[in-house]
């Protein structure tokens, strides 16, 4: 019984994205799945149905307690959808390039309402640090959260910096000569990008940008494990 009732919000929620003409990947649809799994509606649908199974009325092959519920579990995956909509509204990030700097730019759901989110609900540090490296300061803003780690080593001017920035923000990055990357890892897509002397990470997890830049030789993948 659980795999069917899973797969058919898995169902659902694709056919909400079809119509829309949309695409979500099967990452997102789990994700969806553990929301509505987590509120404990799942669990209750099933104890409902277990209680009225004697006295159940048919529909054809189908009780008509399984018909109410698969209702409310597809009504659920619907609204969570839309939920999941409003919530991830950038749905891309680009670099537009200026001549001597390049300015982040972002392409929104036109659906949603961007007005609402005025300033950083929740801020996020990275989840990783190269080893090497401390922590020199941290400021949170309203609409940016600045960090900066340096590294161990006397004199070496090695660092690495970390923002959280809202949409809508606009940092000139010296990232206009170099190699540039599409990247997409997890919840988050953007562009890595190679520029010599400095490595940047631009990404967007679809609410918040968050940008990564190290003066010193760190790879790709050390500077993506910071976001994981």
């Amino acid at each position: 019984m659980r795999n069917e009732t899973t797969e058919s919000v898995k169902t659902a929620i694709k056919q909400y994205y079809n119509d829309g003409k949309d695409i979500v990947s099967d990452e997102e649809v789990e994700e969806m799945i553990k929301s509505v799994e987590s509120t404990g509606f799942l669990d209750k649908c099933r104890e409902v149905m277990e209680k009225k199974e004697k006295g159940r009325i048919h529909i054809g092959r189908l009780s008509l307690n399984k018909v109410a519920c698969f209702i409310c579990i597809i009504s659920s995956a619907v609204l969570l959808c839309g939920f999941v909509a409003l919530s991830y509204y950038i749905k891309g990030i680009r670099l537009d390039n200026k001549g001597d700097h390049e300015v982040i730019k972002y392409d929104l759901d036109s659906n949603s309402n961007t007005g609402k989110l005025k300033k950083i609900e929740t801020y996020y540090d990275p989840a990783w640090v190269p080893e090497g490296y401390h922590l020199e300061w941290a400021i949170k803003h309203d609409k940016e959260y600045d960090v900066l780690y340096v590294s161990d080593e006397e004199d070496s001017g090695y660092t690495i910096s970390y923002e959280q920035i809202l949409p809508g923000m606009n940092p000139h990055l010296s990232t206009e000569n170099g190699k540039h990357e599409n990247v997409s890892f997890g919840k988050y897509s953007g562009e890595y990008v190679d520029a010599g002397d400095d490595l940047f990470l631009i990404v967007t997890d679809g609410i918040y940008v968050y940008i990564i830049i190290s003066n010193r030789d760190i790879n790709k993948d050390n500077l993506i494990r910071m976001l994981h």
